[in-house]
C-alpha cells in the first residue's frame, strides 16, 4: 500500500501489517473501523481511533466479537447476544477504562452522577448503541462480501431499517416481492 506524498511517500507491506496484528485483529479490523467511525458510520463523541485502539488492546475479548461479525456477513444481532454484550463493554471501556460496569445505561449514570461528566460527553444509550451496531454490521457485511460475484440478498431489514413500498409494512413488502418471482 502506498501512503503519503513527496518526501513522506512510502510503501507499507500489508502482509507485514497483518502478521504484526495477528489473524484475529486483522480479521476484526473492518468491524473496528466501522464501529469507531468510518465514511458511512458515525463515531463516538470525543473518542477517536487511538482511544478505541487502546481500549481494544486492554480488552482482548472484543476480538472474538469483531471476528464473528466479520466472517459471518449479515449476522443477526440482538441486544441479548454475546457479541453485543462484548461491544457494549468495549464502548464502556472507551469512556472509562477503570469501569467494572457491564451495562451501558448504568455506566452513563455513573459518569454523569458520580464523575460530573457533561451530558454531551457521555456514552450513548443502550438503544442508540444497538442501532449503531446494527448499522456497523450491515456496513461491514457489504464490505466483506463486495468481492463476491453473486451478492447475497441484503435489504437492510434487521439492520435497523424498515422496508416500505407504497406505505406497506415489511411483511407485505416481502409478499409483494415473492409475487414478482
Amino acid at each position: 500500500m502506498a501512503f503519503g506524498k513527496g518526501k513522506s511517500f512510502s510503501y507499507w507491506h500489508i502482509n507485514s501489517i497483518c502478521t504484526f496484528l495477528g489473524e484475529g485483529k486483522a480479521l476484526g479490523l473492518p468491524v473496528f473501523h466501522s464501529l469507531t467511525g468510518s465514511d458511512t458510520t458515525s463515531g463516538f463523541i470525543g473518542k477517536g481511533k487511538t482511544i478505541a485502539w487502546e481500549s481494544w488492546k486492554s480488552f482482548p475479548n472484543l476480538t472474538a466479537a469483531l471476528v464473528d461479525i466479520a466472517v459471518h456477513p449479515f449476522i443477526p444481532i440482538d441486544e441479548g447476544s454475546n457479541n453485543f454484550s462484548l461491544l457494549e463493554r468495549f464502548v464502556i471501556l472507551m469512556y472509562n477504562k477503570t469501569s467494572i460496569l457491564e451495562n451501558i445505561n448504568e455506566a452513563r449514570m455513573d459518569l454523569f452522577c458520580h464523575r460530573n461528566i457533561m451530558m454531551e460527553s457521555i456514552l450513548p444509550t443502550r438503544a442508540a448503541l444497538f442501532q449503531h451496531v446494527l448499522r456497523c454490521v450491515y456496513q461491514v457485511s457489504i464490505w466483506t462480501t463486495s468481492e463476491l460475484c453473486i451478492q447475497p440478498p441484503h435489504h437492510g431489514v434487521g439492520a435497523g431499517m424498515r422496508a416500505r413500498v407504497h406505505g406497506q409494512q415489511s411483511g407485505q413488502f416481502f409478499l409483494w416481492l415473492a409475487m414478482l418471482v
